[in-house]
């Protein structure tokens, strides 16, 4: 990233990978000399806005810099609403920020634990709601937070360079399709994005401001739940996507069709 905030994806080539592994440390600032440009392959996952990359080749030199006026993270976040109406491509990373109001249970049916997943949904200040795929090591970082601080309950998370995904469901009764819907989603994307728990840094101080008062979504300390996997779409279709009122007392359930309805209005 430069001094403008603007950034470019970089790639260290094969036989130069050890030569400038200890060199490049995150947060670091450097002069990069005679680094290479090249186009990114038509389709691919872009981490920046950016057509091209740079390149590290064997002539390329960094020198560190000690005068570099900079953003300290360089985010880019995107809105709620532009993410679940498909606003943005879908093959550059989003930044996304929110308060975790649902946890799901790490989900661990694969021997390879970079393919463990743990599921959240995360709230803007209006009251919008996303869900997170957070895989791997990501997942677990939010576990161990959750389990070292158990008296905090108002979590606000940062995903970088995170990647939009999108999941058509079809919905069906007695047999019949009656709709098709797409659950936009923001995924961790393999070990590039960056993931910030409650950290002490400025975008999370002011957002949880944001979030205190009568106009805040959330006014109280305890913010999110615990629930299971398998129950996460319910909890959308149900708790998330419907304004729920109370029409009727029910006394007892009645089958239809050995179908159990449920109404929201």
């Amino acid at each position: 990233m430069d001094e403008h905030g603007n950034k470019i994806q970089e790639t260290v080539s094969k036989r130069n990978i050890y030569r400038f592994k200890n060199a490049l440390n995150d947060g670091m600032t450097f002069y990069i000399k005679s680094p290479n440009f090249a186009a990114l392959k038509t389709g691919s996952f872009k981490l920046t806005p950016e057509d091209q990359k740079l390149t590290f080749v064997q002539e390329t030199v960094v020198t560190e810099c000690n005068d570099f006026s900079r953003y300290e993270f360089g985010f880019s976040f995107v809105d709620y609403q532009n993410i679940l109406s498909l606003a943005p491509p879908q093959d550059t990373s989003i930044d996304v920020m929110g308060l975790v109001v649902v946890v799901a249970e790490i989900q661990r049916d694969h021997p390879d634990k970079s393919k463990h997943k743990l599921v959240i949904n995360i709230q803007d200040a209006k009251g919008l709601q996303i869900r997170v795929y957070l895989w791997g090591d990501y997942a677990y970082k939010m576990q161990e937070y959750i389990h070292n601080n158990p008296h905090n309950c108002r979590i606000v998370v940062i995903l970088q360079f995170g990647h939009i995904n999108v999941l058509e469901v079809e919905v069906s009764l007695l047999y019949v399709v009656v709709r098709a819907s797409y659950r936009p989603s923001v995924n961790t994307y393999f070990t590039s994005s960056k993931l910030f728990v409650n950290s002490d840094i400025d975008e999370i101080i002011h957002f949880n401001k944001s979030l205190y008062g009568d106009d805040g979504p959330y006014s109280s300390t305890n913010t999110f739940s615990i629930i299971p996997s398998n129950q996460l779409f319910e909890y959308d279709d149900f708790m998330v996507k419907n304004k729920l009122n109370v029409i009727a007392e029910v006394w007892e359930l009645v089958k239809v069709f050995d179908v159990l309805l449920f109404v929201s209005i």
